[in-house]
Parts: structure tokens; sequence; C-alpha cells
């Protein structure tokens, strides 16, 4: 049956006022949702896929950032005070030297340790590794973490956290063994880089990392030969530029012969897909 035009204009007019009236509710259920504030983009990956759609999360260094030498600012700080929780990598940078402010300034926003429970290695010059997250081992520990986090502050929803985790722990366990396929036993053990970032990487797979940089500061020639030497004695091939340090590690590329060069970022959000090509990368 056909309808009276006049009906035909009252539903449609019906149909936009009702589109606005959800469009509105949207937006104020948006508003109202609460945010988790992460130190690194990798973090915001793991706490995105626990969270779900219940809280924003929000990233205070970006990818391009370097967290050991990376300054927050007012703004940084004021998306940590409006946030229910603040979640840290555990020992990197600027987390450390900037913990205490963010006590004073926002001091009902809880600090969560993603790192608690991960033994920390020692890089070769005796120094702690922060980039606990480079790692499918560590990966798993930090989900879980979040995942007790998230669910402390919102316990309606933990079911919901928990099968986000359960989820989330596939996508680990199917990186952990991709990468060990890769590692076939042609592939070379020993490994080059500038700034000794893969520790852990490294640890899970029985690798071996020989970082340019010694206790933060550039080799001089002698100790960079020592250094070079010493690398393609035990095989290596390849020598990896992180992009937090791309500047000054393609500048000694040029002193080291025989060795192809390839890039990552540990501070990328795209976390799987850096941990499998640096698996990729390595000859």
């Amino acid at each position: 049956m056909k309808l009276p035009k006049t009906l035909h204009t009252v539903t449609a007019s019906a149909l936009v006022i009702l589109a606005m009236l959800v469009s509105a509710c949207n937006q104020e259920r948006s508003m109202q949702k609460r945010t988790i504030a992460v130190s690194i983009e990798p973090l915001r990956y793991f706490t995105e896929q626990i969270a779900g759609d219940k809280f924003n999360v929000v990233s205070i260094a970006g990818a391009n950032d370097n967290p050991e030498n990376f300054i927050p600012n007012g703004e940084n700080l004021s998306l940590v005070s409006k946030s229910d929780i603040f979640i840290k990598v555990g020992a990197i940078g600027y987390e450390n030297r900037w913990q205490q402010l963010i006590e004073n300034k926002a001091p009902h926003t809880i600090i969560a340790d993603s790192s608690e429970g991960i033994e920390l290695l020692m890089t070769p010059s005796g120094k702690p590794d922060p980039h606990t997250w480079m790692s499918c081992t560590n990966a798993a520990i930090i989900a879980r973490n979040i995942y007790l986090a998230l669910a402390a502050i919102d316990h309606r929803d933990s079911t919901y956290f928990r099968h986000n985790l359960d989820n989330l722990m596939t996508d680990i366990e199917q990186t952990d063994s991709e990468i060990r396929e890769m590692l076939t036993k042609d592939k070379a053990k020993t490994f080059m880089l500038y700034h000794p970032s893969l520790t852990y990487f490294a640890n899970d797979y029985g690798l071996v990392q020989i970082a340019l940089e010694q206790m933060g500061r550039e080799p001089d020639q002698t100790m960079l030969q020592v250094l070079v030497d010493s690398a393609k004695h035990a095989g290596a091939r390849v020598f990896y530029i992180e992009k937090q340090y791309s500047k000054i590690a393609k500048g000694k590329s040029k002193d080291i012969k025989g060795m192809t060069t390839a890039e990552f970022n540990p501070m990328s959000y795209k976390w799987r897909d850096e941990m499998v090509n640096i698996a990729k990368a390595l000859r």
C-alpha cells in the first residue's frame, strides 16, 4: 500500500530525530568513558587488546620518541591526571624521573608496573635493560599485569577483560611460535646493534647481542673495531638499526663491513610486527 505523502514526511523526520538522539547518546557515552594512560606505544597495544571498548587508552611517549631522554610536558601530565591508571614499563628512562611528579600532581591516579614479576637482565655493559616488552615470554607477564590492573578498578567487566586477555595470550603464543620457526639452524646466533635493546629477545631464543654503545657512550675507534671483530668471529651477519638511534647507528654502520643492516622500532604500537620482522632479518 502506498503511504500518503504527509506520512512519508513524518516518517523521514522521525528517523532523522532518532538518528540524532542515538548519535548524541553515543557521544555522551564516549565522553564518559574512563581513561587509562600508558608510558609507551607497545603498552597501548597490549592495554587496548584487553580493555576493548571499556576504556580510552592514551600513550604519553610516541612511536618516534626515545623513552630514555623523553621529556613529558604539561599536556602529558594533564592526561595522566585525568586517567584512572598510569601503566608504566617499569624502569625505563623518563618513567623514573617523572614518577614523583605524577604522585604529587595526580595523587588519585594509580601507578601500575607492567613488568612486575619480570627478572631484569643486564646488558653486556652491566646495566639493566628496561626493554622488557621485547620478549614474548615477558609480553605474557605484561599482559597479565595489565589485566589485573584493569580488573581491580572495574570488577564488573573482569570477565570481559579475561576473555580479551585469553585472546591476546593466544596471539603472543602464535607470535613466539612463528619466530621460533624462523630461527632455524642456519641462522646466525649473534647479531650487532648500537643500543642494547634486544637483551630479552636474545635471551628468549638463545641469541647473543653485541652492542656498540658502552655504558651509554659511543665506543672509540679502537673499541669499535674490537666489538666488530668479536661479532664477526661469532658469525654475526646483521647490524640492527633502532629507530630511536638511527642517525648515530647508520653512521657507525659505515665502519662495519660485510654485514647487512635491518631497521626496527621497539617503540612501535605494532608490537607483533616488530618482533616478527626482527626474526626475519636475522641471517
